[in-house]
Parts: C-alpha cells; sequence; structure tokens
C-alpha cells in the first residue's frame, strides 16, 4: 500500500515538472518569436563612415546624433524623432529643435543652432534604409543620396 502511494506522488509530481517546463519553453519561443519580427532593426550605435557623426537609436522612437565636441572626449548631442515604416524599409528624421538650442548652448559657442542644424542636415530626410551585416545604408528618396554607417 505504501510503495502505490509513493508511486502516485512520484506520478503527480512528474506530471507538475513536465507542465512547468513545457510552459516555460512555450513562453520563451513566443518571446524569441515576437522579438524576431518586432524589434527595431535599426537600434543600436552607428558611425558614420566619413565624419565623427555617430548615431545612437533607441527603440522608443528617438536618436541621439554625436558630433565632436569643444574638446577631446566631449560630444554635442542632439536629440532627433524618428519614425520608421518596416514594410516600407523607409524611416523619416527629424530634429527636434529644443535639443539643438540646449545643444548650441552646451557647445561653449562652438556651434551655433543654425550651425547644428546644418552638420545634422544630412539626416533630417525620409530614407530608405538597408542594413547589411554592420552596415546600415540610408539612401534619400528624392535624390538618391546616400549616407553609410558602420555598427559600433
Amino acid at each position: 500500500m505504501s510503495l502505490k502511494r509513493d508511486e502516485e506522488r512520484r506520478s503527480r509530481l512528474w506530471d507538475v515538472v513536465m507542465t512547468v517546463a513545457t510552459t516555460l519553453i512555450v513562453v520563451i519561443a513566443v518571446f524569441f518569436i515576437v522579438k524576431l519580427f518586432t524589434a527595431n532593426p535599426l537600434e543600436g550605435t552607428w558611425q558614420h563612415e566619413k565624419s565623427d557623426l555617430q548615431l545612437v537609436v533607441r527603440g522608443n522612437n528617438s536618436m541621439t546624433a554625436r558630433l565632436a565636441g569643444v574638446s577631446e572626449g566631449s560630444a554635442i548631442r542632439v536629440k532627433l524623432n524618428y519614425t520608421i515604416d518596416k514594410d516600407a524599409k523607409t524611416i523619416t528624421i527629424r530634429a527636434d529643435e529644443s535639443s539643438l538650442a540646449e545643444a548650441a548652448e552646451n557647445s561653449d559657442g562652438k556651434y551655433t543652432e543654425s550651425g547644428l542644424q546644418s552638420e545634422i542636415s544630412l539626416l533630417t530626410n525620409t530614407f530608405d534604409y538597408n542594413v547589411e551585416k554592420n552596415t546600415l545604408t540610408l539612401t534619400e528618396r528624392e535624390y538618391g543620396d546616400q549616407v553609410i554607417f558602420q555598427k559600433k
């Protein structure tokens, strides 16, 4: 009689373990599938191939453009907003006006607001984007000019 109860207990415990393990596997699989199809392909840090311009793209539709600072090791940061259409593979980037004014003040006179505007003007547009390996290519939709970044 005692052996029969132990066997029933072991069987119930095994059922619980298998149920928890199966549920955990399904939840992890769903997480990775959702992450794979809904993740932002541009998220990360990108370095312009011909200048010291660096983009830091975040998933919350904001990015930061870093320009060379006044002194070694410092950088001017300008906040940009973007909208991305993953189906059409387009991105529209807009400058945050308040961030431009703040960055101009923090540059110790190296940049004016209009100077910063012209520095980031190559980014404030609508682009077709392409990501291959560690290279991001932004192609202007109207004239076909390309801006190329390398992933850092």
